[in-house]
């Protein structure tokens, strides 16, 4: 039972993947897809410690719903995602490092339009959300 969850989510993520894949050789000309991050995102708290184990089932959170497109290391430089009309952002830039935790609480659960990214809040709860945030801010810090 406890992998329903999983594979319902991978058989989703592929097939936004690859709905929007080059087709032949063709190459797509790029788009830089501006995020817009509602006001009110930027004051939603972080209500999820950073600890240990926190961080530990985070990364793991990541690894499985986020790394697909943007890489183990947050850089979004996955080979499949170079086929993408719009490519993943790196989630370790100084655009994505200046967000506040809300910011990118609210991108990861209401997604992105325009974008392979999906809205992931009828996926993962809120916690398991807020832990990938805490994630996503080590990956900035090793970056």
């Amino acid at each position: 039972m406890n992998l329903i969850k999983p594979v319902l989510v991978m058989l989703l993520v592929i097939s936004a993947l690859f709905s929007g894949c080059l087709q032949g050789s063709e190459r797509v000309e790029k788009k830089i897809v501006p995020v817009p991050y509602p006001e009110d995102a930027k004051s939603i708290v972080n209500p999820v410690s950073k600890s240990d184990v926190n961080l530990a089932v985070g990364k793991d959170k990541y690894e499985i719903f986020c790394s697909m497109c943007h890489g183990l290391s947050g850089r979004g430089d996955k080979e499949i995602s170079k086929k993408f009309q719009v490519e993943p952002s790196s989630l370790v830039s100084s655009d994505v490092k200046r967000r506040t935790d809300g910011e990118l609480f609210w991108a990861i659960s209401s997604g992105v339009n325009g974008t392979k990214m999906l809205p992931w809040n009828e996926l993962l709860s809120d916690d398991e959300i807020w832990l990938i945030v805490n994630y996503i801010r080590v990956l900035q810090k090793e970056a």
